[in-house]
């Protein structure tokens, strides 16, 4: 919410939307602000956000400027600038963004270091994505013991392609029956507690107009 900076899920929204009153259908449900009717004035919300040390809001405010989106001009100088402003605050979506920027280049020259660095550091942070690909980049370069660690910590927070893994490792015989059914059952656990009723409601929503 570029309001107050609060993260909501889809199963958040779509309760909201369900049960808000036509008054209160536009509000934000955390701080009741009226939502932004242009992207100008969210923008300007997410800036105001970001100037107040938001780490997520500089996240966003610079996947814009990288995308060139919300009505701003593409400018990589300043979507690397909040990315790493918001990285020193210890936010691991922007260690990810930069691992991804290094990575593949694009907006700025590839550097295989840097993008370990910024890989491992949002791993650590709790990054399951990040996590898998440093999964991944071990299992490539033949060590397989480390890939098999950090998928297993990866898939144990709910990521189903590190979960994958596991299975066809499992099956491939370098994952033991032990490890494949801890994480199987720790897997499972993370799945049941990110359920609610009003997610799958929202999903099926989403699907049915894809759909149409």
């Amino acid at each position: 919410m570029s309001c107050c900076g609060k993260m909501l899920c889809g199963g958040c929204v779509y309760a909201h939307v369900a049960a808000a009153a036509d008054t209160e259908f536009h509000k934000c449900i955390f701080c009741r602000t009226e939502g932004p009717y242009s992207d100008e004035e969210n923008i300007e919300r997410v800036k105001t956000r970001a100037e107040a040390n938001d780490a997520l809001a500089m996240v966003n405010l610079g996947g814009f400027y990288q995308l060139g989106m919300k009505g701003l001009r593409q400018d990589h100088a300043k979507a690397l600038e909040l990315y790493h402003k918001s990285a020193k605050l210890g936010h691991h979506p922007a260690h990810y963004n930069l691992y991804a920027c290094y990575r593949e280049g694009g907006i700025v020259e590839k550097d295989t270091r840097k993008a370990t660095y910024h890989g491992q550091l949002a791993a650590m942070a709790g990054n399951v994505h990040a996590r898998y690909n440093l999964g991944c980049a071990e299992g490539k370069a033949g060590n397989v013991d480390r890939a098999r660690k950090h998928w297993m910590i990866s898939a144990n927070a709910g990521y189903d392609l590190a979960m994958k893994q596991i299975q066809e490792g499992y099956q491939s015989g370098f994952v033991t029956k032990d490890d494949y059914e801890s994480t199987t059952r720790a897997y499972g656990n993370s799945i049941d507690e990110m359920k609610s009723d009003d997610r799958d409601r929202a999903a099926s929503d989403r699907a049915a107009l894809l759909s149409e």
